[in-house]
């Protein structure tokens, strides 16, 4: 018998039926199932019953076989009419859990070359912190070998620097899954996350930590964001640039401005309070700019409220702030007023005659005790700013008729300092044109001169807007006009106008006084202006003043 025969033979065992089930036929070999001739196979698997191509599998002998039987065709015989056939499980078993090894060893061959080749680093550790498993991308971020760290613990790390902070000891306090920024000792910046993996009785089994290297992407944003940083510097310093050539003071060396900016230096240098006096468009909040940056707070803050621009319920909690739920329509938040926003600082309160007298002794309290209570709280909050005021009003009559604290006013006023109009010191007007045209042309891209007989036309006239409406005439010519030279026929109206209203009022017999003259010639400017124009806000953009000063003025000469 040959080897495959014989196992044939040890493997399998076969006999014979008839229609009724009864053995009628064994075969040789291996028979150690106590079946015989005549054994009825009704009595052998009573529940499995008999019939073509029925299988099942039982267990003899400590084997697992299996059952077959087939019904016959003809034969030559009419007693055998069933083959069945027991066949060992046994070798089967051995191919099929080889062949499962062999498909898992695959897999873990497959595995374990996607986790060595990962970018991204991939760390276990068990229940202790003690490592026992890194890939190679770890020997990157750390720069040591992967043998080098298996059986170490983390905290034995992170304490020679090799990691800061380490994850591992977070996951297992808080038994959850963490993700935290991680720097490395040789340089590297890692967003790590740590996923702890739990036993049956719920306690941490192993911690599996993943790992990215954002080095390049943490670099790439700093330098973005310096770069950012230089552009925004360059545009400021451009904008700054420009915003101090159009807002500084311009005047010549005989100019009555002179011998004032020199006591401003010396007011500058203290803490004292100081009131600027003036008409619209004077310029009262350049010379307060420059006291602020020529005192000791210049690197601080400075805050600019116009109290005519506010509505009279809202100053005092623009000024001072309030708590949330001061009043209705309070943001929840509660808001921060000025002085708060100014402290350390300086704040310029325009328009100070426009303060409510019920407002004012809360003023009065912040100038002598450097403290006020916002709205709704009841905590007093302290301050340390400089106060610097100004007014196109006579504080002095407001006082004399009750309409401003005296009290107040001498506080406000330790240093007051009258701002001359633009007509008191025409000899800066060529000076202020000039520099006006070069900030335009630059900004409209034109090169606009001005002839010397429209020079002179702007010397002579009076500027009840003062240098602001200088300033939007030459803007408004630069932008109009795209001639060379600004000639006297480019000049509005009531400009060249009032130059022979001037001559005729020096003529022989014309006994009127200077005040009466120059109101003379704002009555014709104004008039003249709103006749053309129907509108008190084109007026004042017009002229050069605020729009309340134009409806005053309108009311006034238009009775």
């Amino acid at each position: 018998m040959t080897e495959k025969k014989k196992g044939l033979k040890d493997n399998n065992f076969f006999f014979l039926m008839d229609r009724n089930g009864a053995v009628c036929g064994l075969a040789d070999g291996n028979n150690n199932f106590d079946i015989d001739i005549g054994t009825n196979w009704h009595d052998l698997w009573p529940e499995s019953g008999l019939a073509d191509n029925i299988s099942f599998t039982f267990t003899h002998a400590n084997n697992q076989w299996l059952a077959k039987v087939h019904q016959l065709t003809a034969t030559g015989t009419e007693r055998a009419s069933y083959l069945a056939i027991y066949t060992s499980l046994a070798d089967q078993n051995v191919v099929h859990n080889h062949r499962q090894l062999k498909s898992l060893q695959q897999k873990v061959q497959f595995y374990e070359t996607v986790i060595n080749k990962s970018n991204d680093e991939i760390f276990i550790t068990d229940g202790n912190g003690k490592i026992i498993f890194a890939n190679p991308a770890s020997e990157v971020n750390y720069g040591l070998t992967v043998s080098d760290m298996l059986g170490k613990n983390v905290w034995e790390l992170e304490e020679r620097g090799i990691f800061h902070p380490a994850i591992v000891p977070i996951v297992l306090k808080d038994k959850k899954k963490v993700t935290i920024n991680q720097e490395t000792g040789i340089g590297k910046k890692l967003i790590v996350t740590a996923t702890p993996v739990f036993d049956e009785q719920g306690e941490i089994d192993i911690v599996i930590c993943n790992s990215r290297d954002v080095t390049s992407l943490e670099d790439m944003k700093k330098s973005y964001h310096d770069i950012k940083k230089r552009v925004q510097k360059k545009a400021n310093a451009k904008k700054q640039s420009v915003e101090a050539e159009n807002y500084q003071l311009i005047y010549n060396k005989n100019s009555p401005l002179a011998e004032l900016m020199d006591m401003l230096n010396k007011v500058a240098k203290t803490e004292s309070t100081v009131l600027l006096q003036g008409d619209t468009g004077t310029g009262k909040d350049l010379f307060a700019k420059r006291i602020h940056e020529l005192s000791e707070r210049c690197d601080k803050d400075f805050l600019k409220v116009n109290c005519a621009a506010l509505p009279r319920e809202l100053i005092e909690s623009e000024l001072f702030g309030y708590k949330a739920g001061a009043f209705t329509g309070a943001s929840y938040k509660g808001k921060s007023g000025q002085f708060s926003l100014a402290d350390q600082g300086t704040i310029f309160l325009d328009e100070i005659a426009e303060i409510p007298m019920a407002l004012q002794p809360k003023l009065l309290q912040v100038i002598e005790e450097q403290k006020f209570t916002p709205i709704g709280s009841k905590t007093v909050e302290k301050v340390d700013v400089r106060i610097i005021s100004a007014t196109n009003r006579d504080l002095s009559e407001m006082v004399k008729a009750r309409q401003f604290r005296d009290d107040l006013y001498y506080r406000l006023c330790v240093f007051s300092v009258n701002i001359p109009p633009l007509k008191d010191r025409k000899e800066d007007i060529p000076q202020l044109v000039n520099h006006y045209l070069l900030i335009y042309n630059q900004k409209h891209n034109c090169s606009l001169g001005i002839t010397s007989e429209a020079m002179e036309y702007l010397i002579n006239y009076n500027w009840p807007g003062n240098v602001r409406e200088l300033k939007h005439l030459v803007e408004r010519l630069t932008v109009t006009y795209s001639s060379d030279q600004i000639k006297p026929e480019h000049l509005p109206n009531h400009i060249i106008s009032s130059r022979h209203d001037q001559k005729e009022k020096v003529l022989p017999g014309n006994n009127q006084s200077l005040q009466t003259q120059l109101e003379e010639t704002e009555r014709k400017i104004i008039l003249d202006s709103y006749n053309r124009l129907k509108s008190s806000y084109k007026v004042a953009r017009e002229l050069g003043i605020s729009q309340s000063s134009a409806i005053r003025k309108i009311r006034r000469y238009a009775r």
